[in-house]
């Protein structure tokens, strides 16, 4: 490992306290609290809760303020929980048993520890060292200890710490853009497709229909492990599954490639289909649905999902956020009530029952508006996802001292 000028070699135990003791009882006995899902997936504390000192002081992990926490179990861990903390009640906190924490040392920067937990290559090697049963591997406290990183001096530690956290707040900020954006999409497709706020220039009654009126569930294509193909090749189809279906897009994720030979012709994805999450082991994704645009590749879904296909008449645009409306969520709350089995049946879906404009020119207004927030919102999330890949880049210039930071003087 190369040593930058001024910088040394050193292991994480040289610059953290690794779970350090407890914090003794405040004089209010309060403390803040948090749990594994009140930390996300980018590494922040969301929210904690207020409770009794000596209600969680045995059984549950302590730290304070500026401390470091690092999921350790799978698959937390790999999906980059943690946080770095501050104001907790009183300045302590106790959480999940499955966090370790990373306590600063004179002369350490927390916010340059937190960065470290949060870079790839961290993430990637505590990966590889987990130790663990499958579905309970965890990153052990000896990995911390001796993982090596270049340490810089203090001041260089805490001006990139500063660079970085330049970079979170920009994205924070173009994360909050896009959920205010998400939120008003929603309150109009609320107001939208119920009839609630018309158009002017439409005035026509709406009229009931059920979803298999405006098209038709085609079941997804089962297979066997042995016939999985290792790669693309002439005949190969790409399947989707309902891991594929992610905020009501599709992704290429993971994909299964299976012989065409075990498809139907009318099995094959078209332009304007959606793919439908038809059983999960979660309920909240039963039912989810994304789009499918005409690609070069051939694709299908696998028999967890179904494709819905707009019969030839039908509005494809104003049918997707038929499947996004308040209204089809509902329906589905009811049909998957009372039951301990996550799945959907086509005849299911096609028997759902909504409420649409019966000029087909409103239904287009409608799609038109609605499209119009997609594609706004769209292009915040590709200019989210460009900001991303660039501070992370970024990340390992600056913490490896690949590109060196100018000090103020």
């Amino acid at each position: 490992m190369h040593v930058p000028e001024g910088w040394k070699q050193t292991h994480l135990s040289d610059i953290a306290f690794i779970n350090p003791k407890k914090s003794s009882k405040p004089l209010d006995g309060l403390v803040s609290f948090v749990p594994m899902d009140a930390v996300s997936e980018t590494a922040r504390l969301e929210r904690t809760e207020t409770k009794k000192y000596e209600d969680v002081e045995k059984g549950f992990t302590s730290f304070i303020d500026g401390d470091v926490l690092v999921a350790k179990i799978t698959p937390c861990f790999e999906n980059g929980k943690g946080a770095l903390v501050y104001n907790l009640k009183n300045g302590i906190g106790f959480g999940s048993t499955e966090f370790h924490v990373l306590r600063a040392k004179q002369n350490s920067s927390a916010e340059f520890i937190y960065y470290i937990t949060t870079n790839d290559e961290f993430r990637i090697r505590g990966e590889m060292n987990m130790q663990g049963s499958a579905g309970q591997k965890r990153v052990s406290t000896d990995y911390l200890r001796v993982y090596k990183l270049n340490t810089p001096p203090l001041p260089e530690q805490q001006k990139i710490a500063q660079i970085l956290s330049t970079w979170d707040k920009a994205i924070a900020k173009l994360e909050a853009l896009i959920a205010a954006k998400q939120k008003r999409k929603k309150a109009l497709m609320q107001q939208l497709l119920t009839g609630n706020k018309r158009f002017a220039g439409f005035e026509g009654e709406w009229k009931e229909i059920r979803l298999g009126d405006l098209g038709k569930c085609i079941r997804g294509v089962s297979y066997k492990p042995d016939q999985i193909l290792n790669s693309e090749e002439e005949g190969s189809i790409r399947l989707l599954r309902s891991t594929n279906i992610q905020n009501g897009n599709l992704n290429d994720k993971e994909l299964v490639i299976i012989p065409s030979s075990l498809v139907k012709k009318n099995q094959l994805l078209e332009h304007g289909d959606l793919v439908l999450c038809m059983a999960n082991g979660s309920k909240a994704l039963v039912g989810k649905s994304a789009p499918f645009r005409t690609n070069e590749k051939i694709y299908t879904v696998g028999a967890f999902c179904a494709t819905f296909r707009p019969a030839k008449n039908s509005n494809k645009d104003f049918i997707k956020f038929l499947f996004e409306s308040e209204t089809y969520s509902r329906e589905l709350k009811i049909l998957l009530s009372g039951s301990s089995i996550n799945n959907l049946k086509g005849s299911d879906v096609e028997a759902i029952k909504m409420f649409l404009p019966g000029d087909n020119k409103e239904q287009q207004k409608i799609a038109s508006v609605l499209s119009a927030a997609d594609t706004e919102i769209e292009t915040h999330q590709n200019q989210l996802s460009a900001l991303k890949e660039q501070k992370k880049g970024l990340m390992q210039q600056l913490l490896t001292g690949k590109n060196r930071v100018k000090l103020d003087s």
